[in-house]
């Protein structure tokens, strides 16, 4: 089994960055809705987005591990998921990779997942090997091959 992990420098500052928009929005908000100022509606619509951005943000996988047997396991803070190399249609790296630090998108059968990562680590190409070795008929956009 060969696995990889986000950089936790990175996960930390995408989620101290994370917390600090939330805390700015809240300082922000919350006087105005307790003035009145503000319909409930506007106020639930933002509330939402902030929860929803959270949602999603707790859901970008950590740990991604493929076995020799094309098993491949995601992690994040919100789930688990396991799956095999095959039910895996796509793999793409950012189109416009600045930083060396991103998201990589996983499409598979039953939506996307993302996957923090430190792009041209080793350890992530071994993995992208591996994945590539279990399912053929994988297609790699944007990332080096």
């Amino acid at each position: 089994m060969i696995e990889y992990r986000g950089p936790r420098a990175f996960l930390g500052v995408f989620y101290a960055g994370l917390l600090v928009w939330t805390l700015i929005s809240a300082a922000f908000l919350v006087p105005r809705a307790a003035s009145g100022a503000w319909p409930l509606g506007q106020m639930l619509m933002i509330g939402f987005v902030v929860a929803y951005t959270w949602y999603f943000s707790l859901g970008i996988s950590y740990l991604l591990r493929v076995g020799k047997d094309g098993t491949v396991q995601v992690q994040s803070f919100r789930r688990s998921m396991r799956f095999q190399a095959g039910d895996i249609d796509q793999i793409e790296g950012p189109r416009f990779a600045i930083l060396p630090f991103g998201f990589l998108r996983m499409r598979v059968a039953g939506g996307k997942i993302y996957l923090f990562c430190r792009f041209g680590s080793h350890e992530l190409g071994a993995v992208l090997k591996q994945l590539r070795r279990a399912n053929i008929k994988m297609s790699v956009k944007f990332l080096p091959s």
